[in-house]
């Protein structure tokens, strides 16, 4: 066999380290151990120059697939990584350790013995019960529009001088036409001043001007310089409303000193459409089959997700589908510390009952 001699540099600080509390002989053994499963395809899916940011998932991808490792499979589920599909597949691995840890057997890339026809991710044992179980992902960077928000976000700094944080929250399609009438309303412009006036400084005060957008105004201290002296910054951001659950998709815009975010609460039921049609192909008949569903690129309004689940999803027709799950979870490579999401709809018309 002929050798292959792969070379990696680590850019980290000291400080970094010691605050994960692991040493470079920790990073070391999680890179030779991914580039022994991986060999040459490792520098497809992780870096050779290996800054402070790449360690955590270096070392979670590490923790992840060595949990899985004596699988039954692994060798197949390894080969179908690549650059574009890999955090499909990683999700699939995290389901397979989410089995492991409830003592299911677990099956990687099972074998079901013809080219054509249903190739689900994994096959789960357990007290003489078979369940094949079919991984999903989503991409959803479509979602968050950035052109339009950046437009209302450029509105909002235009009309309303203040040094407060600003976020607007659409339950609906943003209007920008909306928007510019509601600015032109001074309505809106006087409450945002009313907080500042009130000396709720750091509190965040929550205003309602119009049917479906709620906006929150986040006092801050006076800004000092011009607006040059700040750099202009972006970030994508992700929200959960605390209460209902609902996540919004949207920007905070960093300009003059000043914060804008524009959110939004998208439909995500074409997304569940998709993958109840794909998780239709991958049913293996006489089975219990469940679908995984990654909770973190379940967007939007829990209840629409409920409702088209249990009213679309798991009906008489799809009686070979036993539940789908909305899962995922999060945990640190370097400490204990993790949480997970499960929701589990069970099929009441499903031809095999399947419990979890």
């Amino acid at each position: 066999m002929k050798e292959i001699k792969m070379s990696f540099k680590i850019n980290t600080t000291q400080e970094f380290l010691n605050e994960r509390g692991i040493s470079f002989d920790d990073i070391k053994e999680d890179i030779t151990f991914l580039s022994s499963i991986f060999g040459t395809k490792y520098f497809d899916l992780f870096p050779n120059e290996i800054a402070t940011s790449d360690i955590d998932y270096i070392s979670y991808c590490s923790n992840i697939l060595r949990s899985i490792r004596d699988c039954e499979g692994f060798k197949e589920h390894i080969k179908e990584y690549n650059q574009k599909n890999k955090h499909a597949h990683l999700y699939s691995a995290r389901v397979a350790r989410f089995f492991l840890q409830r003592g299911f057997k677990v099956t990687l890339e099972p074998d079901m013995g013809k080219k054509d026809g249903p190739h689900p991710d994994l096959k789960i044992e357990k007290e003489n019960t078979i369940c094949y179980v079919e991984c999903k992902t989503s991409n959803i960077s479509n979602y968050f529009k950035k052109s339009l928000k950046k437009e209302v976000a450029d509105l909002v700094y235009e009309k309303i001088k203040t040094s407060d944080q600003i976020d607007l929250f659409f339950e609906k399609p943003i209007e920008r036409r909306k928007v510019q009438e509601l600015l032109n309303d001074d309505r809106l412009i006087k409450q945002v001043h009313l907080c500042f006036e009130q000396g709720n400084d750091g509190k965040e005060t929550a205003l309602e001007i119009i049917e479906n957008l709620k906006i929150n105004v986040i006092q801050r201290p006076a800004i000092i310089g011009s607006e040059n002296d700040f750099p202009e910054v972006t970030m994508e951001m992700y929200m959960e409303n605390n209460t209902t659950k609902t996540r919004s998709l949207g920007y905070a815009f960093l300009k003059g000193g000043r914060s804008i975010g524009v959110y939004d609460v998208v439909d995500y039921s074409n997304k569940l459409k998709d993958k109840k049609e794909q998780s239709e192909k991958q049913l293996i008949s006489s089975y219990p089959n469940i679908v995984f569903i990654r909770d973190s690129d379940v967007v939007g309004d829990p209840n629409m997700h409920k409702h088209y689940i249990e009213s679309e999803w798991l009906t008489p027709e799809l009686a070979e589908c036993s539940g789908v799950v909305i899962f995922d979870n999060y945990d640190s490579p370097y400490n204990s510390i993790e949480s997970e999401n499960f929701k589990y709809y069970k099929n009441i018309n499903a031809i095999i009952d399947f419990d979890i």
